[in-house]
């Protein structure tokens, strides 16, 4: 019956050819589909996500004139009952949409890692446990710098050694300084949700330079209102300074929504292309039945059953759809060998599975009411124009 099949679509081939491609552009569709939400899928639960109930981002935007004062600030918060925890910062914090990379090394062994200076309290403020040896305190500022490394780094730079008290180096060039790994923290989503930094280390920040970022932990006893109260006091320290508070859930919010907005309009508008693609083998195979009823009326006249005509048909669509997703193959298969995107070729074989399955459940549903239809022709209304 299948070389049967292949024969008969052989014979229309130029009335195939619309349905062929019409399949292979929706192969492509669905296959870009897949992999980016396979993509976006798989760093979302890669890491978690920092905690940002009631977590507060301060900037500072103060003129050379009046230059803020570190530790008066520090006495301001410390004031508050409301403030749990606080930690100057550098402008990379999670969902601020600052990046800053360094080189990492050990033993020649370079790697590009998201470098964060960041205050005692830093981990604490965005609930990030420490998963082996201990937090920066003031007390490491007479020793080498202090270094905190997350658990992809240190499975790279270490293996399974342990990597406490081993000396690193922090860039290259003509000085590069050197660090001292006394802890290890789990691995959080930096710039958004749907993206994963693999390396990142975390280091003491220089009062010296950065002090125009603040990340602050309420308590939950804070009343409404307590941030119109907090950015008072804060300016009353200074002269002519300008202090801008913002919510760390709102920073995420709006930083995840520059990935999945555009990822939404493109599933919208490949949605409203597979839609029309549908219609249109929905119409092909209407159109098809409507000519081949005198063959449907010969098939039934010789014996055969609503059951035979009803498979041939869904057959027939089936070889199509296959020569569809072999010439889409190719292309597709194209990105996991050339690692095009430097997307891992897992995802991408694992979108071409889902395209593929994809593909013919629609052929399927396509296929379903033509050929019942054509399957319920009677033979002497199907021969009556013969």
């Amino acid at each position: 019956m299948l070389r049967q099949i292949f024969k008969m679509i052989w014979k229309r081939k130029q009335s195939n050819l619309l349905t062929m491609l019409e399949i292979f552009i929706s192969f492509l569709i669905l296959f870009a589909l897949w992999s980016l939400s396979l993509y976006y899928l798989n760093i979302f639960s890669k890491a978690k996500s920092v905690d940002t109930d009631g977590v507060l981002v301060l900037y500072l935007n103060y003129n050379a004139d009046s230059l803020p004062n570190t530790e008066q600030i520090a006495r301001q918060l410390k004031s508050y009952n409301e403030v749990a925890y606080f930690a100057f910062t550098s402008m990379n914090i999670p969902y601020g949409g600052s990046i800053s990379n360094n080189d990492v090394g050990y033993q020649d062994n370079y790697l590009l890692a998201e470098e964060i200076k960041a205050g005692f309290e830093w981990p604490s403020v965005l609930g990030i446990k420490i998963l082996k040896g201990r937090a920066i305190s003031s007390q490491d500022t007479i020793r080498n710098i202090p270094v905190l490394i997350n658990e992809q780094l240190s499975q790279s730079l270490f293996g399974q050694h342990d990597p406490l008290g081993k000396r690193i180096m922090l860039g290259r060039g003509e000085s590069p300084e050197q660090g001292e790994v006394i802890g290890v923290f789990e691995s959080f989503k930096l710039r958004n949700d749907y993206h994963f930094s693999e390396y990142c280390l975390i280091r003491p920040v220089d009062l010296a330079i950065e002090k125009n970022c603040l990340i602050i932990k309420l308590n939950k006893s804070a009343q409404p209102g307590f941030e119109d109260q907090l950015v008072k006091g804060i300016s009353a320290i200074g002269s002519n300074w300008f202090v801008e508070l913002k919510y760390l859930s709102d920073m995420q919010s709006d930083e995840n929504r520059k990935v999945w907005l555009p990822v939404l309009i493109l599933a919208i508008v490949c949605c409203f292309l597979l839609f029309n693609v549908v219609l249109g083998i929905f119409g092909v195979l209407f159109q098809n039945i409507s000519r081949r009823k005198e063959e449907i009326g010969i098939r039934r006249a010789f014996g055969a059953r609503k059951s035979d005509i009803f498979r041939q048909f869904i057959f027939e669509m089936l070889a199509l759809a296959s020569i569809g997703i072999l010439i889409g193959l190719f292309f597709a298969i194209q990105f996991p060998i050339l690692g095009i995107f430097d997307v891992q070729p897992g995802i991408y074989v694992t979108a071409i599975l889902w395209a593929i399955f994809s593909i013919y459940v629609l052929v399927v549903i396509c296929a379903l009411i033509p050929s019942w239809r054509a399957s319920h022709l009677l033979p002497v209304n199907a021969l009556h124009d013969l």
